[in-house]
Formats: C-alpha cells, sequence, structure tokens
C-alpha cells in the first residue's frame, strides 16, 4: 500500500514540473512574440527604438529608403561642375532617389525667374552669399527648415558660429539653408624672391603694422625688374574686413563707408600702395603679378589662389592672415555659399537628407581633400589633416594657415555687391591722388544712389508657398 501511494506521489510531482516547465516556456515565447510583433493574430512589426537616437536613426532610414525625386539647380553652373562636386556622391549616398539637375544660367533663354514661371518642382538651390539675394530671397524660394532640424534633431552647432550668425541675421531667424563652404582668404609668398634678397619669410601671427614694414623691404628693383612687396584684392578685403565695419547701416540701408572705422579699414590697406614702387598697377591684376609675371612677394587673396598658385608657382608657401595688435587672433569674415531646400520642394524630408548630406563632415573631408574646399565646420582639425591630399603641389605646404583662429562677422546685406563695386573705384582715385575722406564720401553717394535703383528695379517677388 506505501508503495501504491508513494508512486502516485512521484506521479503528481512530475506532472507538476512539467506544467511548470511549460507555462514559463510559454511565458518566453511570448514575450518573444510581442518584441517581435508576431503574437497571434498580429503582423510583423519594426521593433520598437530603445531611445532617442535609435528614434532620430529610424526617422531618417524611413526618409531615405522610401524612393523620392529629388531637383537640384546650380544657378550659373554647369552640369559638369555640378556633377564633379557633389552629383556623384550624392547618387552613391540615395540609391533609392531619382536626382535630376535644373541647368540655369545666363543664358536669355534659361534665366531662373524665367523658369519659375512655369512652376517647376525645385528641391534644392545653391547660392553664394553674394547671389542668394537675388536667386533666393527675392524670388521668393526661401523656406525655413526649422522644423526638419527639430524633427530629425539635426545639431546647427557643429557649424562656425559667424556662419550660423550670418544664417540668423539674413532669415531673421528662420533658417534657409546650411553653409557647404567657407570663403575666405589666403596669404601667400614667393619664396624664391625672398631668397633672392635674402629676407626672412613672412611668419604665422604677424600683424597689418609688421607685414606693411616688410612689404617696404621687399618692393625693390634689381636687374630692371620691379618687385611688388605685396600685391592684394583689397576691395574683396575691405568688404569682409576683421573690424566690422559695414558698407551699410544695417537699420537704415544708407551707405556707412564715411564712418570713422570704416576710413580705418581702408586706411590700412591703402598705405601699401603709398609704398614707393608698390603703387596700384593700371592694367595687371593683384593676382597676375603674384602668379603669373611672379614679380610681387606676397599676395592676399580669396582661397581659390591656393590651387592657382600650386599650379604656377614651385617655392611658395602659406602665412596666416594679418591680424591688427590689438585684435589678435581675429581674421577675416568668411563669404559662404549655401545649400538651401526652396519653397518649391515637393518632398521636403527626403530634401532635407540630400542637403544634410552635402555639409556632412563625411562630405566636407571629401572636398577638403580632393577639391581643396576650405569645411564650415567648428571643429576643422580632423579635417585639415587630409585638405588638399589629392592636389598636386600642396605638400609641405602651412595648410594650417588656411584658417584663422576666429572668423570676424560679415554683414547681412542685400546690397553687398554695390559696395564692393565701389572700393574698386575708390581706390583707383586715391591712388590717383583724390583726398581719402572725399573719396569715401562720393562712394557712399554712389551707393546709396544704387541701392535705391535697385530697390525700385528689384522688387521682391510674391512669396512661393512651400509644398504640403
Amino acid at each position: 500500500m506505501k508503495k501504491y501511494v508513494l508512486l502516485l506521489i512521484t506521479i503528481v510531482l512530475c506532472l507538476t514540473v512539467a506544467a511548470c516547465g511549460s507555462e514559463e516556456e510559454s511565458a518566453v515565447n511570448r514575450e518573444q512574440e510581442q518584441v517581435q510583433g508576431q503574437g497571434p493574430g498580429q503582423e510583423v512589426a519594426q521593433k520598437q527604438p530603445e531611445n532617442e537616437q535609435d528614434s532620430k536613426q529610424q526617422l531618417i532610414d524611413e526618409a531615405v529608403n522610401a524612393p523620392a525625386e529629388i531637383t537640384i539647380a546650380y544657378p550659373f553652373a554647369s552640369e559638369e561642375l555640378y556633377e564633379g562636386r557633389f552629383g556623384e556622391q550624392i547618387k552613391q549616398k540615395f540609391p533609392h532617389y531619382t536626382i535630376h539637375f535644373l541647368e540655369t544660367s545666363t543664358n536669355a533663354d534659361n534665366q531662373l525667374a524665367d523658369i519659375l514661371a512655369t512652376r517647376p518642382v525645385i528641391d534644392i538651390i545653391f547660392n553664394s552669399y553674394g547671389s542668394i539675394y537675388d536667386n533666393l530671397f527675392n524670388l521668393g524660394l526661401n523656406a525655413d527648415m526649422s522644423d526638419l532640424i527639430t524633427k530629425y534633431q539635426y545639431d546647427l552647432q557643429q557649424f562656425q558660429p559667424s556662419l550660423l550668425d550670418l544664417i540668423n541675421e539674413m532669415g531673421g531667424g528662420e533658417i534657409f539653408g546650411l553653409p557647404w563652404l567657407t570663403g575666405g582668404f589666403v596669404f601667400l609668398y614667393n619664396k624664391d624672391i625672398f631668397d633672392q634678397f635674402g629676407v626672412d619669410y613672412p611668419s604665422d601671427g604677424m600683424t597689418w603694422d609688421e607685414v606693411h614694414e616688410l612689404a617696404r623691404t621687399m618692393t625693390r628693383t634689381a636687374d630692371g625688374v620691379n618687385y611688388y612687396g605685396l600685391t592684394m584684392q583689397h576691395e574683396h578685403l575691405v568688404g569682409r574686413n576683421q573690424l566690422g565695419a559695414h558698407f551699410f547701416d544695417p537699420e537704415t540701408n544708407e551707405a556707412a563707408m564715411t564712418s570713422d572705422l570704416f576710413r580705418k579699414v581702408v586706411q590700412n590697406l591703402a598705405r601699401f600702395y603709398d609704398i614707393p614702387g608698390n603703387e596700384l598697377h593700371p592694367s595687371i591684376t593683384a593676382n597676375n603679378l603674384f602668379q603669373v609675371e611672379q614679380v610681387a612677394a606676397m599676395f592676399i587673396g580669396t582661397d581659390g589662389h591656393i590651387q592657382i598658385t600650386a599650379k604656377a608657382l614651385t617655392n611658395w608657401d602659406i602665412a596666416e592672415f594679418p591680424v591688427f595688435s590689438d585684435m589678435p587672433g581675429v581674421g577675416f569674415a568668411p563669404f559662404p555659399e549655401f545649400v538651401n531646400m526652396t519653397s518649391l520642394s515637393g518632398n521636403r524630408d527626403a530634401a532635407f537628407q540630400v542637403l544634410t548630406y552635402i555639409v556632412s563632415e563625411e562630405q566636407q573631408q571629401w572636398r577638403a581633400s580632393n577639391l581643396g574646399f576650405v569645411p564650415t565646420l567648428k571643429d576643422t582639425d580632423k579635417i585639415m589633416e587630409n585638405y588638399g591630399t589629392t592636389i598636386p603641389g600642396l605638400e609641405d605646404k602651412n595648410l594650417k594657415a588656411i584658417i584663422p583662429k576666429q572668423y570676424a562677422n560679415l554683414q547681412a546685406t542685400p546690397f553687398y555687391s554695390i559696395g564692393l563695386s565701389e572700393m574698386g573705384q575708390l581706390f583707383r582715385e586715391y591712388v590717383g591722388g583724390k583726398d581719402l575722406n572725399t573719396a569715401l564720401r562720393e562712394a557712399s553717394e554712389r551707393a546709396n544712389q544704387k541701392g535705391v535703383q535697385r530697390v525700385l528695379c528689384k522688387p521682391a517677388l510674391a512669396r512661393h508657398t512651400p509644398a504640403s
């Protein structure tokens, strides 16, 4: 009898353990099904994001993997130039997108304003600071991307602060685009000329006064050849000066070229033309004196001249942009180019993915290495380590000197080109003997008149309604 009781208890215990094991296994299976979205009567669902970063990436992946058509305009640029800078890279990055390039030019039959009359879909448009008022704002193509920046948690603080300040000022708080190119200056010198006269090369951290003294030393005549101490693109240097002196008053849009600060900027550069033998050449440009004639010991111009110089000279180098003694480390103001989403975009989410890829660190690294473009990011150390690595002639050059320790701020004004053109005439008149104060006053008067004419002749068009 005892044997039967023990046997019965053993059987009950086994059944109980089996039942518990089965229930535990079922619980595990149910938990896995909930995670995988494969419970009874449920369709397959994606895994839910575990944190904010996963949620952000999921939104990006959804936008990138969905088929989309994107039309890109690059006014005055050929399709070949666009492809070399951006096109091939974009196609590789976004295989699900169909990318169209809308060519616009100065051709009378292909003007951007005329094309817009057909109400085309344009998702993205490139503009420089010099063209953006005419080709974006005045045509009503500007569109605020703040909602997309919030949606995709995009970090604006990765860009140079001066560029963000400019975007904020130009857009009145709206984010109309992002900078893909900084646009800077370079201080170049011809080692052969310095070696010829046994003078030490320019060094990093020099002040304008020190550069002026060096220019006096290097301006001389030898074997019938007149050597210039320094040539420069003075119009651009005035417009993007370190002191924050503006062409126009930001409140009234009246010319501000007679202010004490503006006069100081002009005088700082004009004194180089007061050096006997270093006068402004009447027919040969500053860069040609340096690169073609090769009779200028030093040259200050836009950074596009790095590659031109690399092709023209064999023994040259770069020094840091000169500074004012009471503003050490403060360099020039940038002259950026922007990539903008337009108010005509048919797919804002997809356009935003392309736009942010163009300004990404990955792409800025590629363009710096292969095309010699200066990055717009705040942290440039990594990119500049590989700057120009595929460009012949940049080996062993002082490339870190290209980027100043701190950029000055550029004025946001639709009349910048007017001020720039006046500087060319002003310097010619000054070198010709006209009193500087008189030249500044007359330049201001001309600029004011041109500004009035521009407002009257080029009213802003009606703002396009953003695509839904």
